[in-house]
């Protein structure tokens, strides 16, 4: 009970000291909990700061490779992917010029450099390995031998890459070519060009591969060489500029209206060099798509193609045969004849009624052509070429 003013101000002290002692406890509990809190949290923090860390190029590179490999592409597609700016050594923040293909049968690379060298592991498939030239920014030759090691991927390359591979890996995995030379290798069809640039016989590529046409145009000017592209590209990869010091916007431009290119992808180069590319084919009256990648991007363009109609195995197993003697040549020229009727093969021109010398011996180059095509080492335009011989020459009528 208060009795006295002098109780009231003792009354008042109490309750300021329960007050402050209170709140030492309420804050002392506050901060142990805070602790306690972050201690148990700490695993429920983490996917933030992983999310905030920037990922390791080794691991972004295996990431965006398992992602590449496991889209399932039909007959008709074709998947792409752009190696990026991954260089290494001096090289390193530049655009590369490497690039990853796949179809439904084919995975092909061109220019890897050592942009994978630190994740050979993550390649499933590789059936073509494309080197234009070797210089550091689009051929290593560790990881070359790498890749090769560990796919069984066949290595085809200019001369000067060609050299340094050759005592490196197998000779049946090896092959060279040259300027001007159109090769077949595993059913897959590269015509070389000589490219403009100051190193030892460099090359410029177009693939066929699967039905789709491919453009690849190193690190080069536009040479003059390229008007003799004998048919449009569904895709040419165009360099740019930088580190180059013979690509520039213009010249990838040229590139791109002499290839006919229904979608064309600007590489090595900076990024205001590849919108300068861009700004003068939206400019242009050409109806070629620009895409922009960017690096470890995947797509998937859309690409309206003819469906041709599929050449029936029975008659590359005649071809085969003809060619190693096992059947006559009568029974060679029906499959001909049938091919050519069911508008399987297109032969430009045919005449409309061939002279009457069926007995005419078949030159031997055409039993030739015909083993090499049984067998994937020449391409169906080379072989239809052996055909229309004979045709003009009355030796098969139709």
């Amino acid at each position: 009970m208060i009795r006295t003013v002098k109780d009231l101000i003792y009354l008042k002290e109490d309750v300021l000291n329960l007050m402050m002692n209170t709140r030492f406890v309420l804050t002392s509990l506050g901060l142990i909990g805070l602790i306690v809190m972050f201690s148990l949290a700490g695993p429920a923090f983490a996917p933030y700061h992983k999310i905030q860390t920037p990922m390791p190029v080794s691991t972004e590179i295996s990431e965006s490779l398992a992602s590449f490999y496991s889209i399932d592409v039909s007959q008709e597609k074709i998947e792409i992917m752009w190696l990026g700016n991954h260089q290494k050594g001096s090289l390193e923040g530049y655009a590369s010029a490497g690039i990853i293909v796949k179809t439904a049968n084919n995975v092909i690379l061109i220019d890897p450099a050592s942009l994978l060298s630190d994740n050979i592991d993550s390649l499933q498939k590789v059936d073509v390995v494309f080197i234009t030239h070797d210089h550091g920014d689009h051929f290593n030759a560790d990881s070359t031998v790498a890749i090769q090691q560990k796919t069984g991927a066949l290595i085809v390359a200019n001369p000067a890459a060609y050299s340094i591979l050759n005592d490196k890996i197998p000779e049946n995995a090896l092959k060279e070519i040259l300027p001007n030379e159109k090769k077949t290798f595993l059913g897959i069809t590269v015509d070389a060009f000589l490219a403009e640039h100051p190193v030892e016989e460099p090359l410029l590529y177009v693939i066929e591969i699967d039905g789709f046409r491919i453009f690849h145009g190193s690190d080069s000017a536009f040479v003059e060489d390229l008007t003799r592209i004998e048919s449009p590209v569904d895709i040419a990869f165009v360099p740019t500029g930088d580190p180059s010091p013979t690509a520039s916007p213009s010249d990838a431009f040229e590139m791109t209206k002499t290839t006919q290119a229904s979608i064309v992808v600007p590489m090595h180069g900076s990024l205001e060099q590849m919108k300068i590319f861009r700004d003068l084919v939206e400019k242009s009256d050409l109806k070629t798509e620009v895409i922009i990648l960017k690096q470890l991007e995947k797509i998937i363009p859309l690409i309206e193609k003819v469906k041709e109609p599929k050449i029936p195995e029975w008659i590359r197993n005649n071809a085969k045969w003809w060619s190693e003697g096992n059947i006559g040549d009568s029974d060679f020229t029906g499959g001909i004849q049938y091919m050519i009727k069911e508008n399987i093969i297109s032969i430009p021109d045919l005449p409309v009624q061939s002279s009457e010398t069926l007995g005419e011996k078949i030159p031997n180059w055409v039993r030739n052509n015909a083993g090499w095509w049984a067998n994937g080492l020449i391409s169906d335009d080379d072989f239809v070429s052996g055909i229309k011989y004979l045709v003009e020459q009355g030796i098969i009528r139709v």
